[in-house]
């Protein structure tokens, strides 16, 4: 866990995904992966639109369709200012001023970015933040696939 004076306001939080909670590793990768795939701003939508048109135009009107439907669930982020990776961050927050943050909620996830904007934490250090953590795990990922593979090329893999 790391902690970080804000104005005054002392905010503790996991900088590992390994050592969050179960419920919490879910929420936050199921975040990260919303921002990576839908987004939330009109930008975002726009991709989703190009990216519809292109399919549709190579027949592809399957992925066009999905395409489309990332594409609404973005709108539904921007018009109520919901950004994913903020949610993200509010997933690894575990206490605020000395008071756990335990709802992990949609909910309790945005009183705690309200809480957070209250004592003026920046989207900058929330982005600095999520993207470590991210980085943490991508290297365990590689650490974790590069042993893998020596141990297959080794011939230490047994079937059952």
């Amino acid at each position: 866990m790391k902690e970080h004076i804000v104005n005054g306001h002392t905010v503790e939080y996991y900088d590992a995904i390994d050592d969050l909670p179960i419920v919490r590793h879910h929420r936050f990768n199921e975040f990260i992966s919303l921002k990576s795939g839908i987004g939330s701003t009109m930008e975002d939508v726009d991709k989703h639109i190009m990216g519809a048109v292109q399919m549709v135009q190579r027949g592809d009107k399957d992925m066009a369709i999905t395409k489309l439907m990332n594409m609404r669930q973005g709108i539904q982020f921007a018009i109520e200012n919901v950004d994913p990776q903020s949610m993200a961050f509010a997933v690894l927050v575990h206490k605020i001023d000395g008071v756990e943050q335990k709802d992990t909620s949609d909910h309790g996830l945005k009183s705690v970015l309200n809480l957070l904007s209250e004592i003026k934490i920046t989207y900058g250090m929330v982005k600095a933040i999520v993207e470590f953590v991210k980085k943490k795990l991508k290297k365990k990922r590689r650490s974790i696939s590069q042993n893998s593979l020596t141990k297959q090329e080794a011939g230490s893999f047994t079937e059952t």
